[in-house]
C-alpha cells in the first residue's frame, strides 16, 4: 500500500485565515493534546506563496493549513503506513482534518473560518508508485470509488491535473450537501494511529 497518501479539504471561498493567528493555536493543540497521534511541532511556511502554510508536525503524519494553489483548505499528508487499505489510510486522513477544523471554529482568533464539505482533494505523494497519469488513476479508482462513497455516498472522482510533474490528486466530490459532525461521524472507525 502507498504511504505518502494526503487528503485536503478546502475553506469555503473568501476564509483566508491569517498565519499568524494559526501559529498559537495549534502549539495549544500540541500542549492539550487535542489531536489523536503524537504532536511534535509547529513550522511556519507562510512566506512561501501558495505554499504549505503553517504546518503541524506530527509522527504520523503532517496537518497544515495549507495555501496551495491559492485554495486555502486544511491538508493532512500521512508518512508511515497504518491503515490495511488505502479506502481506510484516506478515511484516517480526512477524519484528521475533520477534527482540525472542528477546533478551528472553536476558535475566537479566527472567526468565520468554514470549510466547503462537499470537495475533498486526495493527493498521491509517491511518483514511483502513483504516477501522475491516467493509467494510475484507473488503476486505483476501484479503491478511491469506495473511500468516496464511504464518505459521501454518491460522490464524483475527476483526477485534478494531468501533468507528470505534479502528484497525482484526485477530486472527490459529493452529490449531497454533509455537516461535519455527519463527516466525522462516517469517519469515526478511521484512526491514524
Amino acid at each position: 500500500m502507498l504511504q505518502r497518501i494526503g487528503t485536503k479539504l478546502f475553506l469555503k471561498e473568501g476564509c483566508d485565515p491569517d498565519p499568524a493567528a494559526l501559529i498559537p493555536v495549534m502549539q495549544g493543540w500540541i500542549q492539550r493534546r487535542q489531536l489523536p497521534g503524537l504532536l511534535i511541532d509547529v513550522a511556519d511556511y507562510s512566506h512561501v506563496h501558495h505554499g504549505p502554510g503553517i504546518m503541524l508536525i506530527c509522527n504520523e503524519g503532517d496537518l497544515s493549513v495549507d495555501f496551495a494553489e491559492g485554495r486555502p483548505g486544511i491538508l493532512y499528508m500521512r508518512k508511515r503506513k497504518h491503515a490495511p487499505t488505502l479506502p481506510d489510510g484516506l478515511l484516517a486522513c480526512v477524519r484528521q482534518c475533520l477534527l482540525a477544523a472542528e477546533l478551528l471554529q472553536r476558535e475566537d482568533s479566527l472567526p468565520g473560518l468554514q470549510l466547503d464539505l462537499r470537495q475533498t482533494r486526495v493527493i498521491f505523494s509517491d511518483r514511483l508508485r502513483a504516477p501522475n497519469t491516467p493509467e494510475a488513476f484507473a488503476s486505483r479508482r476501484g479503491e478511491l470509488a469506495l473511500f468516496a462513497y464511504r464518505l459521501y455516498g454518491d460522490a464524483s472522482l475527476d483526477q485534478v491535473h494531468d501533468d507528470p510533474r505534479e502528484n497525482l490528486a484526485v477530486s472527490v466530490v459529493a452529490a449531497d450537501d454533509h455537516s461535519l459532525a455527519s463527516l466525522l461521524g462516517r469517519t469515526a472507525a478511521a484512526s491514524v494511529s
